[in-house]
Formats: structure tokens, C-alpha cells, sequence
């Protein structure tokens, strides 16, 4: 069955495919020996077949990965199962709090607790995850994922992808599409505008910019 970085991948999960493909198989089985394929000898093989393809469970694919990935690129997956990025949420805080402490405490374990720590829900993407996590390192505070602002013109909520509600500074990290001429960007201007009327400082953040740039920011606004 199809585990780790391979079937994250296949689910469309943030992960950078590898050249080989992770195979899972139980325990007592010898490797397979086949060019380009990673055996991984596991307990737990269960499995669900999705497509034609027999998938490992999702704490199995976890495990595997947390002996793959560096923690900030277990964290963005993490983030994406509980959260809206390319999907309905798969896992709350609960179930993933449950699922790492069911599964085997072998090599990787203490890595997938670590990242379950960082993780949030609501995240959007990836690049959120990213910037959340280089703002925290840089010893800034934790900044709020979706935090809720009541529009009273729109008559709703709208929610920053991050936030310092305390210090009403609002972080959006905007794609390409943000930039061409959609009612994207009608929307964006509407909201910054709003925002903006509430006393909010609005930080946009892109792919071209360098996180430490962003970090500085942050931190003149903060003024710490």
C-alpha cells in the first residue's frame, strides 16, 4: 500500500514528491526489493483503497512522513488537513491530538508530537503555515489564524488569514490570483478599505517577499 511522502502527495497534500515511491508492508514481510521503491515494515497496515489504489490510514502516512520531512514541512501538512487549503477539513485539533498519541512512539513520533504542537486550523496554505511559523521564530508572538472581524457595511465577518487582534494587525498572504483584474481583487480592495476605516493595519504579504522583510514589519508595528 501507497504510505508517506508518496501518498500525501497522491492526496494533494504540501509535500514535495520524492523520487521513490513509499511502500508500506507489515511487518513480518522482507523489504521489496525493487529499484525506486521505499519499504517501510509497519504494525499497523491498515489501509483504505481510494481510486484504485490502496492507501495506507492517515496516522500511518503521519508516521512515515515525521521520518521524512523537517518539522516546518510536517506542520504545513498538518495544517492542511485541518483546514479549507484545497479541501474541506479532514481532521480537527481533537482527532489529530487523538491520532498522534495512537500511533506507535518509534522513530518520527516525537517529531509529528512536535509539529502536532505548531499546528492550527483554519490555515489556507501552505505559505501561511511558513510565515506564521518564521514570525514565532523570530520571538514575535503567535500571531491569531482567521481571526473573526465584524464588517458592519457587509453585515459579516471577514478573517484575516493572520492577526494581532490586540495591536489590530492584519497579515494576508496573497497569491497570484489575488493580482489579476477578478472580482478577487475588488474583493481585497473592499476589505483592506473596511479594515481600514477600524484602525487595522493591513500587511500584504507575497511570494516574492523574503520572510525576514515581513518578520521586520511585523515586529515596527509591534513596536517590540
Amino acid at each position: 500500500m501507497v504510505t508517506g511522502n508518496s501518498a500525501a502527495y497522491l492526496r494533494g497534500l504540501p509535500v514535495k514528491l520524492r523520487p521513490e515511491l513509499d511502500i508500506a508492508v507489515p511487518r513480518k514481510y522482507n523489504p521489496i526489493a525493487v529499484p525506486h521503491v521505499k519499504t517501510f515494515r509497519m504494525t499497523d497496515t491498515t489501509n483504505v483503497t481510494k481510486e484504485g489504489l490502496r492507501f495506507h490510514h492517515l496516522g500511518g502516512i503521519l508516521h512515515v512522513i515525521a521520518r521524512q520531512e523537517p518539522v516546518e514541512n510536517l506542520v504545513a501538512v498538518l495544517d492542511a488537513l485541518m483546514g479549507p487549503w484545497r479541501r474541506p477539513a479532514e481532521l480537527t485539533r481533537t482527532k489529530l491530538d487523538q491520532l498522534v498519541a495512537a500511533g506507535p512512539k518509534t522513530y518520527g513520533w516525537p517529531k509529528l508530537k512536535q509539529a502536532s504542537a505548531l499546528a492550527r486550523e483554519n490555515v489556507a496554505s501552505p505559505q501561511e503555515t511558513r510565515l506564521r511559523l518564521a514570525l514565532v521564530r523570530a520571538g514575535l508572538p503567535e500571531p491569531v489564524v482567521a481571526h473573526p472581524v465584524w464588517i458592519e457595511r457587509f453585515g459579516v465577518h471577514i478573517h484575516p488569514d493572520l492577526a494581532y487582534p490586540f495591536a489590530k494587525i492584519a497579515i494576508e498572504y496573497e497569491g497570484r490570483h489575488h493580482f489579476e483584474l477578478t472580482e478577487q481583487v475588488l474583493k481585497d480592495t473592499e476589505r483592506y478599505y473596511e479594515l481600514g476605516r477600524l484602525g487595522w493595519t493591513v500587511i500584504r504579504v507575497t511570494a516574492l517577499h523574503k520572510l525576514d522583510s515581513v518578520v521586520l514589519k511585523v515586529r515596527e508595528c509591534l513596536e517590540v
